[in-house]
């Protein structure tokens, strides 16, 4: 299908109407505003609008407060609110709130400490070694705690260095151990094992008492520490239920708001004036200048490459056919171009698969690969194929090429001939619609007529693969002489247009 034709706008209206036409800017999904820097172009005087701050504080605010209580918040669209109103709910919400994840927080850290001291007594337990009598030494420096259980392996390059390490005990990820230095070394072996995530574990006082009665200990504020823990879990989901629509209502009223809130980068600030400018398609500027009308804007329709040398390029907008819309990422339409090839290579994809690649069990593959990557592009594109597929098996009822359902509803060759001419087809099909696009935008007859890109291109290639295509499928022995022929007639008038060019 053809690219839709655009036009720019520019406009300028009352600064009383700024908000309705934010409104107006966010709702038209048509419409492709320019930055304000761009069409500025540093003229003295003249200013861009400023985002309100206050305004993404409070969205963060309330993401956090979402977060801390496991609140899903979806971006819906939502009435304007007062931020006074809002900032007095957030305020309330985060008092609540913020006491309980503080202390959570604080008893979460003491709990890995007191985790990690329970698993280094055990060790120690294990391992007989008297941690009183290493402190206490006065030329060696002794650190007790874990690193990595992955990391282990890489004391090994350090071994000829002044220390002595000693493991304790380990679990499924860290290592128990100790290390012990003399006090001038003390800094360079820090430095290695903390190179090595290295966690020194400070081991609580009542430690140096029995190794039953401390672990005991531990085992309890362990446990209370959890209770405690899910306690301020509980308290969460309370205050979760209890505002959970509050703020649910306020996170779309604050998100509406805040993607409004970004229209302001378009917005050119005249002084006694705003101004805007941006691209429409066609067909949908009507309706769209109708309604800026109605809110006191001035309009003016100037030619699209009018800001080119700030650097802005019309957007380029196709409209495809469902089945055909994946294939954008194949055709890659660009600026200024004046034809879309979507539909043009979805055809052939669509026909070449089903034709010559249809089979039921690669159609079901691919439709499922495209399923599991719908939300991308590459995704929606397998599951045209997919189907296109499938579809061709049906008319030749195999399963993997191997099975055979039915008798087939349509002639069909060998399989290896089929891949091979679906290769070939999609090879040249390529090459004839883009050269077909370059003719298409070409301004020069000759250009059009004697070059690779041009008709010339297409009679060569077209000779070549007619070639290689009898000769594989039919095995008729054709004479070469007519391609040389051909081929060597293109060449010459293809480096004739270059030197006639060139002088």
């Amino acid at each position: 299908m053809a690219i839709e034709q655009m036009e720019l706008l520019n406009l300028t209206f009352p600064k009383k109407e700024l908000e309705p036409i934010l409104a107006l800017m966010q709702d038209n999904e048509h419409f492709a505003p320019i930055l304000a820097n761009k069409v500025m172009n540093n003229v003295k005087g003249v200013a861009s609008l400023k985002r309100n701050e206050e305004l993404a504080k409070q969205l963060e605010r309330l993401r956090e407060i979402a977060s801390h209580i496991n609140l899903e918040l979806n971006e819906a669209k939502g009435e304007d609110k007062d931020l006074a109103v809002s900032e007095e709910i957030l305020s309330s919400v985060e008092k609540e709130v913020s006491q309980i994840i503080k202390n959570k927080e604080q008893l979460a850290e003491e709990l890995e400490e007191n985790k990690a001291a329970l698993g280094l007594i055990g060790a120690l337990q294990a391992s007989h070694v008297n941690i009183d009598e290493l402190k206490s030494t006065k030329y060696i420096v002794t650190r007790v705690g874990r690193i990595r259980l992955k990391d282990e392996h890489k004391l090994s390059y350090y071994h000829s260095k002044q220390v002595m390490y000693y493991k304790l005990g380990q679990t499924a990820k860290h290592v128990y151990c100790l290390y012990t230095t003399t006090k001038h070394a003390i800094v360079q072996i820090d430095n290695i094992f903390s190179s090595m995530g290295f966690k020194e574990i400070e081991l609580p006082d009542f430690i140096h008492g029995t190794i039953d009665s401390a672990k005991d200990e531990l085992q309890e504020e362990i446990k209370g520490m959890e209770s405690y823990i899910k306690s301020a879990d509980e308290k969460l989901e309370v205050i979760k239920l209890r505002y959970q629509d509050t703020l649910s209502d306020l996170y779309a009223s604050l998100y509406t708001m805040n993607e409004r809130e970004k229209e302001k980068d378009f917005i050119v600030d005249y002084s006694t004036v705003y101004g805007l400018a941006g691209f429409i398609p066609k067909r949908n500027g009507t309706d769209f200048k109708n309604k800026l009308t109605a809110l006191n804007a001035d309009i003016r329709v100037l030619p699209c490459d009018m800001y080119e040398d700030q650097g802005v390029i019309a957007p380029t907008i196709t409209y495809n056919y469902f089945f055909a819309k994946p294939f954008e990422m194949i055709s890659k339409v660009k600026e200024k171009e004046r034809v879309d090839t979507t539909l043009a290579y979805a055809m052939m994809y669509i026909l070449t698969f089903m034709l010559l690649l249809g089979d039921l069990g690669v159609g079901a593959v691919l439709l499922v690969l495209g399923l599991m990557m719908h939300k991308k592009k590459i995704g929606q594109l397998l599951e045209v194929l997919g189907i296109s597929t499938a579809i061709g098996g049906l008319l030749y009822g195999n399963v993997f090429y191997a099975h055979n359902l039915y008798p087939s509803l349509i002639p069909q060759g060998d399989v290896v001939l089929r891949y091979i001419n679906a290769v070939i087809l999609l090879f040249v099909g390529s090459f004839i619609i883009n050269t077909a696009k370059t003719i298409y935008n070409e301004n020069r007859v000759v250009d059009k007529v004697f070059s690779f890109n041009g008709f010339v291109g297409i009679m060569i290639v077209l000779a070549i693969m007619s070639y290689i295509l009898i000769s594989i499928d039919t095995h008729i022995v054709v004479s070469v002489m007519p391609v040389i022929v051909i081929v060597a007639l293109g060449i010459i008038t293809i480096l004739m247009k270059k030197m006639m060019h060139k002088k």
